[in-house]
């Protein structure tokens, strides 16, 4: 899971794929907080760039399609 507000971007054989989380939707309400991203017919992933809201970054190399990080 990954906190409200970060922005996630997956670099993969030349494309960048994006998301930004998002918890909450109303009153009393929530969001599922994992991070899905589609790639495609991708096959492999580049790099991945988590950017938090205090202005860090994490970066993540080898990953595997198909798997699930906990960070």
């Amino acid at each position: 899971t990954i906190a409200s507000g970060a922005q996630v971007t997956v670099y993969s054989s030349g494309k960048k794929f994006y998301s930004e989380i998002s918890t909450g939707r109303g009153y009393l309400s929530s969001t599922d907080p994992r991070v899905h991203i589609g790639l495609g017919k991708a096959n492999t992933i580049d790099s991945v760039e988590i950017k938090w809201t205090d202005g860090l970054c994490t970066y993540l190399f080898d990953q595997t399609i198909g798997t699930t990080v906990i960070i």
